[in-house]
């Protein structure tokens, strides 16, 4: 986890190249705060993450597949016309 207004890394770990990247990052939230702005990649768009975070009040912004859950294909489908 990273804080690029102040450059710093909050928190790292180390896995075997098999561990969910949503596990571990749902272990790195609780380095976060309720004014915290977190981005990710399109591998971390998975409901339990997702709801994790609203669970949490967090702010989010994301990247997701165009297959993935509904809402996003709905905007994939906007974003053309």
């Amino acid at each position: 986890m990273y804080d690029p207004l102040n450059k710093v890394i909050v928190d790292a770990c180390l896995a075997p190249a098999k561990a969910y990247e949503v596990d571990l990052a749902l272990e790195q939230l609780k380095h976060t705060q309720a004014n915290s702005l977190l981005l990710f990649d399109r591998n971390y768009s998975s409901y339990i993450f997702l709801a994790s975070l609203v669970k949490l009040g967090r702010q989010f912004t994301g990247r997701c597949s165009k297959s993935s859950f509904k809402p996003a294909q709905e905007l994939f489908k906007q974003s053309v016309t």
